[in-house]
């Protein structure tokens, strides 16, 4: 198991994230034994009409960053914003990548960090239709890469699948200005067999004619920062776990 190094610090322990970082300040980090780095996928796609479509990639990288934190001496590779989100077609704005192709640049990217001095690379989608190509990437990554098919269970919130009470309320909790307000709920039916079959075939939109999966009122910042904890806890436990 990996110990939960405390920060180094004669370094900047604040910024993680490697894109706020210049190359000499990254350098001194992997000297000092900064050995992990944190990759976050995201996706842009509909979230209803009351949240922004890059949800998926601001939840993602808020995660990455606070997990990154609570692991020490780990940085952060910028949030892949384009995943595979096939099922949202009908909704405008929304864009999208086969599962091969994400499993792709996952894999390449792995490499690049793995050949530029990290020891183990950490790899994890805030949008749970990237679990396709989060599996094919699994079976080809070198063993040093970790990759967690699904954020871990936490025991905050509704647990509901898409723009619901748990998505609007990490929203109001990073981004508040982005959040409109939210008429009625989605789809609040059990996520069966049979809704499964229409998600996957006809998309999110004939179950679901806002684009949401579940019911955002009641959200609020504070269940959100509640849950943006107990998430990025769960993530860094799963990579101590498995380190």
């Amino acid at each position: 198991m990996r110990p939960n190094r405390p920060p180094d610090p004669h370094l900047d322990v604040v910024e993680v994230r490697l894109e706020r970082l210049t190359w000499p300040e990254v350098e001194r980090r992997l000297e000092a034994g900064w050995d992990t780095v944190l990759v976050p996928l995201g996706a842009t796609e509909q979230h209803g009409p009351h949240l922004p479509l890059g949800t998926d990639s601001l939840i993602g990288a808020e995660l990455a960053a606070r997990a990154a934190r609570r692991l020490g001496r780990a940085l952060v590779a910028p949030v892949l914003p384009l995943g595979a989100s096939a099922e949202h077609r009908d909704f405008p704005g929304t864009l999208s990548l086969g599962h091969e192709t994400v499993a792709a640049v996952v894999t390449d990217l792995c490499a690049w960090l793995h050949d530029r001095g990290f020891r183990q690379v950490v790899v994890f989608s805030a949008h749970g239709g990237n679990r396709r190509a989060l599996e094919l990437a699994g079976a080809i990554v070198r063993p040093e890469t970790i990759v967690l098919l699904d954020l871990p269970h936490v025991p905050v919130g509704a647990g509901d699948a898409h723009a619901g009470l748990d998505e609007t309320s990490m929203l109001l909790a990073l981004a508040p200005e982005a959040v409109r307000p939210a008429t009625s709920a989605g789809y609040t039916g059990q996520l069966d067999a049979r809704a499964w079959a229409v998600l996957t075939t006809a998309g999110v939109r004939a179950l679901a004619p806002e684009g949401v999966l579940g019911d955002p009122s009641g959200a609020s910042a504070e269940l959100g920062e509640a849950l943006l904890e107990a998430l990025a806890t769960a993530i860094a436990e799963a990579v101590r776990e498995r380190s």
